[in-house]
C-alpha cells in the first residue's frame, strides 16, 4: 500500500491537492505504520516528497499571478525597449528562453494532458467514444490549432493554439461555455499556462518589428529574432523555434515588402523547412526523433540532451488521439491500445521534463521577456501601418476601420469620465451610447496598479486607462446615460465569481 501510495506521489502529484484525498492519506499511512511500525521511514519520505512538489506548484503558480499583475498594459509597450537593447547576445536570449520553456513545461502535471480532453465528456472518464463536443478548453470552440500557410517570403506563419483565457494585455469577456469551476480549471491551469506564453513569444517578436520605426532597425531586428531561432535550434528549443517563426510570418510583419526586401532570408528559410507543417510536419517529426535518439546517447554533453518539443502539435496529437479512437471496444471492453498510445506521448513529456539544463541563468533576462508589454492585434496593424503605407484595397480599407475605432474609443472616453466606478472590486458595464451601433462590454479591473476598462464588440478589443483621482469610492452599482454598471466580488483565489467577467485573451496570430 505505501510503495503504491509513493508512485502514485510520484507521478500524479497534483492530485493530493484536494484536502480530502490527503486526509485519506494521513489515515491509510498512519494505519500502515500501526501495523508495521518499520514502514515509518517510507511513509516520512513520501510525504516530504509530495510536500515538496506541491509547495514548489505553489510558488509556481504564485510566480505566474505576479506575472500577469505586474506585466505592464498595452498602452505602455510602444515605450517599452526592445528585446535586443534588452540582451543584445542572440545565443544568451535562446539560453534564457530555453530555461523559461523548460521552467513552464516541467510544472505540466501528466494528468493535464488527460483532463484537457476529459472535460467535454458528458458522462465519466473512459465511459463514452470519441465525443463530438467543442467546448474543450483547450482544442475546442474558445481555442484553435492552426496550421500555416506560405507567405510571401516563401515561409510559414506556424501552427498555434489560442487560449480563450490568454496573457496579451487586455481583457475581453468570456465567450459562452467558458465558464467553469475555480477546482475544474486547477486541472490544466499550467497547461493551458504554457500555450500562453507560446502565444506571447510571438507577440513580443511582432511587437518588437513593428514598433521600429526605421526600415533599418526593422531589418536589424528581424535578422536578430533569426539567429535567436537560429540557436533554439541548436539547443533543440522547438518551441521558441516555432513562435519566433510564427511571430515573423503575422501578417502586420509580414506585409511589409520593403523591409523583407533588405532582409536575408536564407537562414529562416531553412528554419522554416524544417517546421513546414506540410505532410502533417513530417519533416519536424523527424527531426524530433533524430534528436530524441541523440539524447539518449551517453556520450553527448548535458546541452545536447535538451528537447523542448513543439507544444501545441503536442497537444493536437492526443486531441485527435482522443478524439479518433473509442475509449472501448465494440465488446464493451476498454480499449487499451488507446490508453497505450496516450501514456506513450505522455511518459515522453515527463522524460523531457525531468531534464536538468546546464545552461547559467539570467533572471533580469527572464523576467524581462516574461513581464515586457506588447502590442495587440490592432495595435500591431496600425504600427505595421505607420511602417510601411497600405498598398491593396483590403489592406486600406483595414486602416480606415482601425481609425474609426481608435475615434470611437477617444469617445467612449469621454463617457467613462463621467461614469462613477466601484473601487473594491470587478465591475462589468454594459453600454448603448450614440457612438455604438450594438451594446459593447466595459469592465474595469482594480487589481492592477492602473485601472482599466476593456471594450470589446465582436473582434474589437482595446482598453481605456482611468486616472486614479477619476475613480470615487462610490457605492457597487452606478449608472451613467445608457450605462449600467454591475460590480462583482471575488472568492479568496482572485478568481472572478461571474462567469461574464473576463479572462486575459489572445487572438491566433493570423
Amino acid at each position: 500500500m505505501v510503495q503504491l501510495l509513493g508512485e502514485w506521489a510520484e507521478l500524479f502529484p497534483y492530485d493530493f491537492r484536494d484536502d480530502k484525498m490527503m486526509a485519506h492519506v494521513r489515515a491509510i499511512t498512519q494505519k500502515c505504520v500501526s501495523i508495521d511500525p518499520p514502514v515509518r521511514k517510507d511513509v516520512s519520505f513520501l510525504l516530504t516528497s509530495l510536500l515538496a512538489r506541491l509547495t514548489a506548484l505553489e510558488r509556481y503558480e504564485a510566480f505566474l499571478h505576479k506575472n500577469a499583475v505586474e506585466t505592464p498594459l498595452e498602452s505602455q509597450a510602444m515605450t517599452a525597449p526592445s528585446i535586443l537593447a534588452i540582451c543584445p547576445d542572440p545565443n544568451l536570449l535562446a539560453e534564457q528562453l530555453t530555461h523559461i520553456e523548460l521552467e513552464r513545461l516541467s510544472h505540466i502535471g501528466p494528468e493535464e494532458f488527460v483532463q484537457a480532453f476529459v472535460k467535454e465528456i458528458g458522462g465519466p472518464a473512459g465511459v463514452s467514444g470519441p465525443s463530438t463536443s467543442t467546448n474543450n478548453p483547450i482544442v475546442g470552440s474558445n481555442s484553435t490549432i492552426t496550421n500555416g500557410v506560405g507567405g510571401a517570403n516563401g515561409s510559414i506563419s506556424g501552427s498555434t493554439i489560442s487560449s480563450s483565457s490568454d496573457g496579451r494585455p487586455g481583457a475581453a469577456p468570456p465567450t459562452a461555455g467558458a465558464s467553469s469551476s475555480m477546482k475544474e480549471s486547477r486541472k490544466t491551469r499550467n497547461l493551458e499556462s504554457y500555450v500562453k506564453w507560446f502565444n506571447r513569444l510571438c507577440y513580443i517578436i511582432s511587437s518588437d518589428v513593428c514598433k521600429a520605426t526605421k526600415k533599418k532597425l526593422r531589418v536589424r531586428y528581424i535578422e536578430y529574432w533569426v539567429e535567436v531561432a537560429k540557436e533554439c535550434f541548436n539547443i533543440g528549443n522547438f518551441n521558441s523555434l516555432m513562435a519566433i517563426i510564427t511571430g515573423l510570418n503575422m501578417s502586420p510583419v509580414l506585409r511589409m515588402k520593403k523591409t523583407w526586401g533588405k532582409v536575408n532570408c536564407d537562414l529562416l528559410s531553412s528554419l522554416e523547412q524544417h517546421m513546414d507543417p506540410s505532410s502533417n510536419f513530417a519533416s519536424y517529426r523527424s527531426l524530433l526523433k533524430s534528436v530524441v535518439w541523440h539524447t539518449t546517447n551517453p556520450s553527448s554533453d548535458a546541452r545536447a540532451k535538451t528537447v523542448i518539443p513543439f507544444f501545441s502539435l503536442l497537444i493536437k496529437d492526443l486531441y485527435f488521439l482522443h478524439q479518433g479512437c473509442a475509449s472501448r471496444l465494440p465488446n464493451g471492453h476498454i480499449n487499451f491500445e488507446k490508453c497505450w498510445q496516450l501514456a506513450k506521448q505522455v511518459t515522453e513529456v515527463m522524460t523531457w521534463q525531468q531534464v536538468q539544463c546546464a545552461i547559467p541563468k539570467v533572471p533580469t533576462i527572464m523576467g524581462s521577456i516574461q513581464t515586457i508589454p506588447v502590442l495587440g492585434e490592432n495595435a500591431l496593424l496600425l504600427a505595421s501601418f505607420e511602417c510601411e503605407p497600405p498598398e491593396t484595397p483590403e489592406e486600406k480599407e483595414r486602416l480606415k476601420q482601425l481609425q474609426e475605432e481608435a475615434n470611437l474609443l477617444l469617445q467612449m472616453t469621454n463617457e467613462v469620465h463621467n461614469l462613477v466606478l466601484p473601487s473594491t472590486s470587478a465591475a462589468s458595464l454594459t453600454c448603448s451610447s450614440q457612438f455604438l451601433p450594438q451594446p459593447y462590454v466595459l469592465v474595469t479591473s482594480m487589481d492592477s496598479s492602473v485601472p482599466t476598462i476593456f471594450l470589446e464588440q465582436g473582434h474589437t478589443q482595446a482598453q481605456i486607462e482611468i486616472s486614479q483621482e477619476l475613480l470615487s469610492l462610490g457605492p457597487t452599482s452606478s449608472s451613467c446615460g445608457n450605462c449600467e454598471v454591475t460590480s462583482s466580488s471575488q472568492d479568496e483565489e482572485g478568481q472572478n465569481n461571474e462567469s461574464h467577467l473576463p479572462l486575459p485573451h489572445i487572438s491566433s496570430p493570423s
